[in-house]
């Protein structure tokens, strides 16, 4: 398997997902900013930190970016993810990649 998606943490969304194998299946372009939901914010960004025991947030600036959504054995959930990024548009990267599967590597780990 070569597709990979990383987390930077152990984000709530991906409770026992660690190495798991997940399928894209959507892909589509999100704007964040003042009128973004403030609970897709929360489900996509809170994870415990491991320092402090508590809930943090992994901060989303306003701008373009591209939600995708996975489904797996456990169910689906979605990550956020910059529209650009240093190799081009992560929009038209991953419309290519939907149906395919992805590891998911939590980074926090190493």
């Amino acid at each position: 398997m070569k597709n990979r998606i990383r987390f930077s943490h152990h984000y709530h969304k991906l409770r026992a997902r660690e190495n798991a194998i997940a399928t894209l299946c959507h892909v589509s372009p999100i704007r964040i900013d003042e009128n973004t939901p403030k609970r897709l914010l929360w489900y996509d960004t809170a994870y415990t930190d491991r320092q402090t025991c508590r809930m943090a947030f992994y901060e989303l600036k306003p701008g373009d970016y591209v939600l995708l959504l996975f489904a797996d054995a456990k169910g689906i959930f979605t990550t956020i993810r910059p529209r650009k990024g240093r190799y081009g548009d992560k929009l038209d990267y991953y419309s290519g990649k939907i149906g395919e599967e992805f590891e998911i590597v939590i980074e926090e780990d190493k």
